[in-house]
């Protein structure tokens, strides 16, 4: 990372939300941006280094105090990988993003990201893989957004974010209430956690991830609406008062239905806080250049690949048909 006086180190504990994502091996937020034009890997990694700059979670690694309890702290945190590959077609993104899945991050060595470029003369897909517990969706976006700030205009410069600001009890609106009952069983499970602690370690992860990846194998489905279909999508949505958002959870939530009798539950973000082998599918959206992309994320072994290219047909059928 090059050298700029307004970074400084960053650290703190992490906090009760984020840990829910602790070492968990299929919480992993996937961003893809296809670019037009040439990509190099000298291009990229500089980019890289200055959205890390930018971003204060780019910078640090994960480590543990005397009680067990989590820290981000960028101090000692190792450059984000970066890889370079040569585009084979498409879809090769599909598979590269399947197989970076169950490489496990080194949470306690840098931070828990990883840009892989599918590099080609004229298009080339930028892969982001980031643990879900320095990221979300949107957060993703911005980064996407930054980067391709960056890649365009190479002599830009860095402008530092403030740190975040967690997300806890302390700064949560007051209009937001804890549900009594819900309140109840919280405390009563973090009282039993105190009593039978087990703390979970990096070979533990690496366990977990190696385990998991050994019985479950993610597939990738990829919808991608030109502009026109994009727009009339919206407008269809705005016409009947609904988002986006709740068109795209009720066309698949009620696709699988019709195709399969049964909804276990669908999970609208990837790289949720639970096993995708016990939720179907998760389905992930964003629309950049005004084109709305759609992946469906699914578990082999609970849905077979025909049954899933109907539930995308049928889901598409009821958002864009008249």
């Amino acid at each position: 990372m090059s050298e700029n006086d307004s970074v400084k180190e960053y650290e703190r504990k992490i906090t009760p939300i984020e840990r829910l994502f602790t070492r968990s091996p299929c919480s992993i937020v996937t961003m893809v941006a296809r670019i037009k034009g040439d990509v190099s890997e000298s291009m990229l990694r500089d980019a890289v280094s200055k959205v890390r700059q930018r971003h204060p979670n780019l910078r640090v690694r994960i480590i543990e105090d005397a009680d067990g309890e989590p820290w981000f702290t960028s101090e000692g945190a190792r450059e984000i990988s970066v890889e370079v590959v040569s585009r084979e077609s498409d879809t090769h993104w599909i598979r590269v993003v399947q197989e970076s899945f169950q490489i496990p991050f080194e949470f306690d060595a840098q931070p828990a990201i990883r840009f892989i470029l599918l590099q080609s003369p004229t298009t080339s897909e930028l892969v982001i893989l980031c643990h879900h517990i320095i990221c979300d969706g949107l957060s993703l976006a911005y980064l996407a957004r930054d980067l391709m700030a960056h890649l365009g205009d190479p002599t830009r410069e860095v402008e530092v974010l403030p740190d975040p600001v967690p997300m806890d009890r302390e700064n949560i609106s007051e209009d937001v209430s804890v549900n009594a009952v819900v309140r109840f069983f919280i405390n009563r499970t973090n009282k039993k956690w105190e009593e039978d602690k087990i703390v979970f370690d990096q070979e533990d992860y690496r366990n977990l991830n190696e385990a998991y990846w050994m019985h479950y194998r993610h597939q990738l489905l990829c919808v991608e609406l030109s502009e026109a279909q994009t727009l009339a999508l919206v407008e269809r949505c705005r016409n009947e008062e609904v988002t986006v958002n709740s068109a795209l959870a009720t066309a698949f939530a009620g696709a699988q239905a019709m195709v399969q009798l049964e909804l276990d539950r669908l999970i609208m973000k990837p790289g949720g806080g639970f096993p995708l082998a016990s939720v179907n599918l998760v389905l992930g959206a964003v629309t950049s250049a005004g084109k709305l992309s759609l992946v469906i994320e699914y578990v082999e072994d609970n849905i077979d690949i025909g049954t899933m290219e109907r539930i995308k047909e049928v889901a598409m059928e009821s958002l864009l048909s008249e």
